[in-house]
């Protein structure tokens, strides 16, 4: 069933024509067109785009659809295409940054050095006093006394033999650690709270 209207559609190249008829209830909708020559053209409804100061406006040209003029039927084969384009958004977000403490495992190795002191016994008999000597990272500083005899002389009773020995451990602490989580939330005109976390992490002092 077709329904009468009284509409004008351009098409691309821009020719004007009349639309005469709309058949809504056809497989597919189509509106029949009545160009400036008298020829009919049908047009499906899915391709006119109403204009705003009135009327339609088609993509196409005209002759790219079957013209009817009475004695034979032209029906060209057509091809959609698409267009994609871009807008920017206008939505405005809100920015949270909060500081959030960890607790980290830090291992540093540290060195140690003690003094290890190793008596040994000389009980010799010396003319002068001997000077303290290092034999590797051994220090051996030598210990005196006076004893009474006929004649008075020095004996070396012992030398102290003083070397430092390291040892290397592993020093274990637990530290705090602070990173922060950024949390974002739209304004209230917005679809809707959305929360997007993200962290940074800052080192923190020694426990």
């Amino acid at each position: 069933m077709a329904t009468r209207v009284k509409a004008f559609v351009v098409d691309a190249e821009g020719v004007r024509a009349r639309i005469r008829d709309i058949f809504s209830y056809a497989d597919p909708p189509v509106a029949r067109v009545e160009l400036a020559d008298r020829r009919i053209v049908e047009v499906p409804l899915a391709v006119l785009h109403l204009r705003a100061g009135g009327g339609y406006t088609i993509d196409a040209a005209w002759r790219h659809f079957a013209v009817s003029d009475g004695a034979a039927t032209q029906v060209p084969v057509l091809a959609e295409s698409v267009t994609i384009a871009k807008r920017p958004s206008t939505e405005n977000v809100r920015v949270r940054r909060r500081v959030v403490s960890e607790s980290h495992l830090v291992e540093t190795p540290i060195r140690r050095e003690r003094v290890e002191i190793e008596r040994t016994p000389i009980g010799r008999f010396v003319e002068h006093a001997p000077e303290s000597r290092r034999e590797g990272d051994t220090l051996i500083v030598p210990c005196l006394e006076e004893v009474v005899v006929v004649e008075r002389r020095l004996r070396l009773v012992e030398e102290i033999r003083i070397r430092v020995v390291r040892d290397d451990v592993v020093d274990r602490q637990t530290v705090v650690l602070r990173r922060h989580e950024l949390e974002i939330s739209r304004d209230a005109d917005a679809s809707g709270p959305v929360t997007q976390p993200k962290s940074r992490s800052e080192s923190g002092e020694s426990s």
